[in-house]
């Protein structure tokens, strides 16, 4: 009688034993299914259809240019910037005093045709062109780029000098979404404000 009471005894023992180390590794649920952990795993990382839904909406909703990207090495920064050397995250920008644009204008144009920092740069802005409404676009114009300018006129009080001109990249920026926002010619200021919208 001590024999069958001490086997039930260590049946039972080994029974809960094996019912709780079976916990670890499987999940019951109350219909009777098993799951392992591996399959639970694998559940959990397959997104529900709503998750799924709402995951395209965001990424359709979000544009291109601010969507999360890899940074640095692993962004391939370098390889983008080969692919898109025309159109870097930074424009590069010429600036100049060239006292009269006339006299300088193919000096100019060979530089953009030669010489990488004028053919790549996105935006070339010079002051002091010297130019008057007898001057028309074709004696400052450089091919490959979209000039807009604002000369000096009666207004300001001044009858020589001054003028601005910016000549935008047409690889950069298409000519027809380039467009003039404000120009002044003050006694004091010459502005030139341009839009530019890439894409």
């Amino acid at each position: 009688m001590k024999i069958i009471i001490i086997i039930t005894i260590l049946f039972v023992f080994l029974g809960t034993l094996s019912f709780c180390f079976g916990e670890i590794n499987e999940f019951r649920t109350t219909t009777g299914t098993r799951y392992s952990t591996a399959e639970l795993y694998a559940l959990r990382a397959q997104p529900t259809h709503s998750e799924s839904v709402q995951r395209l909406f965001i990424d359709n909703a979000i544009p291109k240019e601010i969507r999360k990207r890899k940074r640095g090495k692993a962004g391939g920064v370098k390889k983008r910037n080969r692919r898109l050397k025309h159109k870097p995250y930074h424009p590069s920008i010429v600036m100049g005093n060239v006292q009269s644009l006339t006299n300088k204008i193919d000096e100019i144009s060979a530089n953009c045709k030669y010489l990488q920092e004028f053919r790549t740069a996105s935006i070339l802005s010079f002051t002091e062109t010297w130019l008057a409404e007898n001057h028309m676009d074709s004696h400052a114009s450089i091919d490959g780029f979209t000039l807009l300018r604002e000369d000096r006129t009666a207004q300001s009080g001044k009858a020589r000098g001054g003028g601005v001109c910016i000549y935008i990249n047409q690889k950069w920026c298409h000519p027809n979404n380039v467009h003039i926002k404000r120009h002044s010619c003050t006694p004091n200021l010459e502005i030139l404000k341009v839009f530019c919208r890439l894409g």
